[in-house]
């Protein structure tokens, strides 16, 4: 089993035990209860107008096909989003149902069933990222963020590793001879012959804040080395390019980070 994947069933049986906590002293706050039925009771917003989304006063609506204001459960193309009985997008942390649903920062579902602290952490971290992606993506033409997010869960542990909290290289950016920045020297895991790890030191990025760190990994990526990458939709296509170009010397590095992406459902956080 290599390195990485022992790193990840590591993450996996983690997150497995997290979700058997019972609700209670471990179990974080759920929201407020909200009802899946009822028709749109906002005055603010036309009951009907052009089909698709749009933001009035800073809220986000939906009208359906019809020109009818979507309200309830609503899917659109492969997502699922919740609105209210005031027609607005939700997003964050939703009770319904009896259900703790989580809606990414785009109104879709992300997570469904028990909130627990530690959930709510990793989807607090995986929202960090995504933001930080979709501020950045447009201009690198990068398309696939749900395989950037990916990436960040793995090399980062979650945000926990040394190199993310104390010096904000979620990516575990090596330096390169094109870096003049600051760099850290840590020691690592690389896999140069199939199924056999090598500890050795290197030295890696390092970025004044977590914000600097997420825009590095679009810089770092800006070369011609990983231009195949640019407007590439699917995250297994996008997997084996990125590992094909060198990003990873881990045999496993695509599996895993496919694992990752199903498992959490960050498809959902891709901009298409």
């Amino acid at each position: 089993m290599s390195y990485l994947r022992r790193v990840f069933m590591m993450l996996m049986i983690a997150v497995m035990a997290a979700a058997m906590i019972p609700q209670g002293a471990a179990a974080a706050q759920t929201a407020e209860e909200e009802t899946d039925t009822g028709e749109a009771s906002s005055y603010e917003v036309p009951a009907t107008g052009k089909h698709g989304f749009r933001t009035i006063k800073g809220k986000r609506y939906y009208y359906k096909k019809n020109g009818k204001l979507a309200t309830g459960w609503t899917k659109i193309y492969n997502n699922l989003y919740y609105m209210g009985k005031d027609g607005v997008v939700r997003t964050g942390w939703k009770k319904i149902s009896g259900n703790d649903c989580y809606f990414n920062f785009r109104g879709r579902l992300v997570f469904k069933g028990t909130k627990t602290d530690a959930k709510a952490q990793q989807l607090q971290f995986i929202e960090t990222i995504a933001q930080g992606i979709n501020k950045h993506a447009d201009k690198y033409h990068i398309c696939c963020y749900s395989g950037v997010i990916g990436q960040a869960i793995l090399e980062s542990g979650w945000g926990r590793s040394v190199l993310a909290s104390r010096y904000n290289n979620y990516f575990g950016l090596k330096c390169g001879s094109s870096w003049k920045g600051r760099s850290v020297n840590l020691k690592t895991m690389e896999e140069y012959s199939a199924g056999k790890t090598s500890v050795v030191f290197d030295y890696f990025r390092v970025y004044k804040t977590p914000a600097a760190g997420i825009k590095g990994f679009f810089e770092f990526i800006d070369t011609p080395r990983y231009a195949n990458l640019k407007n590439v939709k699917d995250p297994d296509r996008y997997l084996d390019l990125v590992k094909k170009d060198g990003y990873a010397t881990s045999s496993s590095y695509v599996s895993v980070v496919s694992s990752i992406i199903r498992y959490n459902n960050l498809k959902a956080y891709d901009p298409y």
